[in-house]
This record gives structure tokens, sequence and C-alpha cells, in this order.
């Protein structure tokens, strides 16, 4: 693991000890690596979710980070193209058979649409709400052990002047097929984080800075001394 750059006035430390590990905790947390500079609007409250979600995932999916389960964008997109696909059928077979004959049809192809289109922001509002990561790993140290962790976020725009990223972070680690719980971090929200603390005035992010803040926190859920 390559040792972190030290900003200034921090003490040295050699790289085998940039990250010192609890007992019975896995040896690999977070990573730091260059990454590419990200600039946004930052009048854009969405434009700034999104950057910092994305940093996020970036960073946890890694080598030897997580491996990202995409369930919720699985489902989401499935109830999104079944709809697409029978407003398309319906649409063709209303232009193709007769208005008296195809009546009944377009009734069920229209009701089968508004009924997938709704599931689709069913499940996105109640099912996936905020969630912007769900990952798991496998480590093998004397047994298999399994880490699952969930990631969650909100953006407050108010007040518009200094408005608030939080995240809300659920880990547990198991062994013996997942019945026996090792460790565990009850959801539970974070302390926010001004959003002017990781983007300046022309919109440019602190990557270095914000991914050090999420890595810290997630070392924390995991039991890691960093």
């Amino acid at each position: 693991m390559a040792a972190k750059k030290r900003r200034n006035g921090e003490p040295s430390a050699p790289a085998d000890v940039d990250t010192a590990v609890a007992k019975n905790a896995p040896t690999d947390v977070i990573v730091l690596s260059d990454s590419e500079p990200v600039k946004i609007n930052n009048a854009h409250m969405r434009e700034i979710k999104d950057a910092l979600d994305d940093a996020i995932r970036r960073m946890l999916t890694r080598p030897d980070q997580f491996k990202q389960n995409h369930m919720h964008t699985d489902v989401k997109l499935a109830l999104g193209w079944g709809a697409v696909l029978v407003a398309g059928a319906t649409g063709l077979y209303g232009y193709f058979v007769e208005f008296e004959k195809a009546k009944i049809g377009v009734a069920v192809g229209v009701v089968l649409y508004g009924l997938l289109s709704t599931l689709q922001y069913l499940y996105q509002w109640f099912v996936e709400k905020d969630i912007v990561f769900v990952g798991k790993r496998r480590s093998v140290a004397g047994r298999i052990e399994t880490e699952r962790i969930i990631l969650s976020s909100k953006l407050n725009p108010k007040p518009r002047t200094n408005p608030t990223y939080t995240l809300t972070l659920s880990y547990n680690r198991t062994t013996n097929s997942g019945k026996t719980l090792l460790h565990s971090a009850s959801p539970k929200p974070v302390v926010e984080s001004p959003v002017a603390r990781w983007f300046d005035k022309e919109g440019n992010m602190d990557v270095p800075g914000f991914e050090r803040y999420v890595g810290d926190l997630v070392a924390g859920a995991m039991g890691v001394k960093t």
C-alpha cells in the first residue's frame, strides 16, 4: 500500500504504518490515489451532489476495495425499459389496427405503461431512497470473511449560502456464510459537512480532501484506526 502524501505541518510516517489496523479488522480499507480533477457548476445543487456521490463510488470500487452491487439500478432500468417497450408496442398496435378493434389492447397497454412507470417511481423513493453505494467483498485470513457496506447521502440546500452534505453508513463483517457477525456499524447519519469545504468559488473539487474524509468515516465503521 502506497503511503499517503503528507500535508504541510504533518509529521512523516513510513509506508507500512499508513493504516494501523485494529485486531481482526480488514487490512485494506481505502487506498488513496491520484484522481482526475473535478470541476462543476457550484450553483447547481444536483451537480454538486452528483460529483460527491461519484467520488464515493470511484473510491470504493478501486482494486482491492468493494464490488458494487447494481441491483437498484438494474431494477429501475428493467422497469423503465419495460415501460418504454409497452409504450412502443401499444403505439404500433394502435397504428396498424383499426380503432374499434384496438381499443381494448391500447387500453391494456396504457394501464401497463402507467403501472410500470409508477413502480419505477415508487421503487426509487421507497426502496432505493438515498442509497449511493452498495458493496461487498470477501477476504481470507484463516477463514472466509464477508464485508458489506451501504452508503446513502443527502444534500441539504438550505440555507442556500451554506448547503451541507450528509452521509449515512452501514457496515457489517461476517463469517461462516453470514451466520457469525464479527463487526457491525448500525446505520446512522454522519455529521454534516459544508459543501464549501469541498469546492472552491470556481467549482473545483478538493478530491483528495474529500477522499480522506470519506476514507476515515469508512475506516471508523470498519473498526480500523487510521
